[in-house]
């Protein structure tokens, strides 16, 4: 049961597989235990019900063999008596309950590249809000982090969809035969970023590559530092692993070290109390969308609506965010936080920093002028071992607006 149930859609089966594939043994052990008590609940209440009919018609049996005549009317199924008015009473509730699930919103599960932040805030403002609700969506925010990888679980069924943070991944998945696709991208520009401390030298981007010490974690060394590498002339022998700890940073005036533009840079500010110097990777070539929405290729098939139904409301939470009320979203998040993060976190309510450093709302007109290689186009001619992605009659597919 637990395995034919995971599939598509979600529920406590879905729950205890996921607990099961992080090893978090006691979730596991709960959602298998709320399993086990909805199950009796729901025979419990089917019992009550069938019991209830069966007791109805044979008093209506009775009745119609003990009449010498026919009635001149027919009588009601249930009598208004102290007898048939629990049973009348049952039959209600399990037909209000079976009218409940069938009026019930789509579950969806959303899963997030990293913890709780400023770059999510409009995918929780959509939940804070009801948005998502609104567009009959009942979405569950699944976090991602340092130690979690969410991303096995969009191809294996377990989650409907996937926040990813540019399309490299997007392109090792065409290339690797995964059956997902991108359906939108809420950033128009990657918030990468590399920062430095103010008065060593590096006000200018190619003064970087320069630096003795660079603090880069494992995926952005696989990835874009390729492209640094590449096109830049960054060199290996200045790589030091970034275990998203600011302490070796602030201790080596030095160094450099990868950001995020809306949250690292708000944390050297709050405990290192210091404008760092933060450059942006999009301003110097790495073009790509991010904060993108991937889910499988079937589910775009079989239930087209759905996923229609989700970026547009994610896309609706998003301007909400940026424009209207989000102190719920706020609060949300804070509160999906780990507790040791919450004082260190000062990035929540910097939406400005969101809007100025990831293009959300800008067109591809003023992304990349006309004629000019779009993003993926861009990013695939600078890796020397990738081919652009040949799209329709054998032509680039173009980058622009999802």
């Amino acid at each position: 049961m637990v395995a034919g149930a995971a599939g598509r859609d979600t529920g406590l089966a879905s729950r205890i597989l996921e607990a099961s594939f992080r090893t978090e043994t006691p979730k596991m052990f709960a959602a298998l235990s709320l399993l086990v008590a909805t199950g009796v609940l729901i025979f419990w209440l089917s019992n009550l019900l069938s019991r209830a009919v069966a007791r109805a018609l044979a008093c209506r049996c009775r009745s119609s063999l003990r009449s010498p005549k026919p009635l001149p009317r027919a009588r009601p199924l249930f009598l208004n008596s102290g007898e048939h008015r629990c049973d009348q009473s049952l039959l209600l509730i399990g037909l209000s309950l079976l009218g409940t699930a069938a009026l019930a919103n789509d579950k969806v599960t959303f899963a997030t590249n990293w913890k709780a932040q400023a770059a999510h805030g409009g995918f929780y403002q959509a939940v804070a809000d009801g948005t998502y609700k609104k567009f009959g969506l009942d979405v569950t925010i699944v976090q991602g982090g340092p130690q979690v990888n969410n991303r096995p679980l969009l191809p294996a069924g377990r989650i409907e969809f996937l926040m990813t943070g540019n399309l490299l991944h997007s392109f090792d998945n065409v290339k690797n035969q995964v059956p997902t696709v991108v359906v939108a991208a809420i950033f128009q520009k990657d918030p990468q970023a590399l920062i430095a401390h103010p008065g060593q030298g590096y006000e200018k981007f190619d003064a970087l590559k320069r630096a003795p010490v660079a603090m880069i974690a494992k995926d952005g060394q696989f990835s874009w530092w390729q492209w640094l590498k590449v096109t830049h002339g960054f060199k290996d022998e200045a790589l030091k692993p970034y275990n998203y700890n600011l302490g070796p940073f602030l201790a080596n005036p030095k160094a450099i070290q990868q950001a995020y533009s809306v949250a690292e840079p708000i944390y050297v500010e709050n405990q290192g109390k210091f404008k760092p110097v933060v450059h942006l990777l999009a301003d110097h070539g790495f073009s790509t969308y991010s904060t993108l929405i991937e889910t499988r290729s079937e589910l775009v098939r079989s239930k087209p609506d759905l996923v229609r139904r989700f970026v547009d409301a994610s896309a609706t939470g998003w301007a909400n965010y940026l424009s209207g009320d989000r102190k719920a979203a706020a609060a949300l998040m804070m509160k999906r936080q780990p507790r040791d993060d919450r004082g260190r976190n000062g990035s929540l309510g910097r939406t400005d920093e969101v809007a100025r450093h990831c293009g959300v709302g800008r067109g591809p007109q003023k992304r990349h002028r006309r004629n000019e290689p779009g993003p993926r186009q861009r990013l695939l001619r600078t890796d020397g071992q990738s081919r652009p992605v040949q799209g329709r009659r054998g032509r680039p597919e173009q980058g622009g607006q999802l």
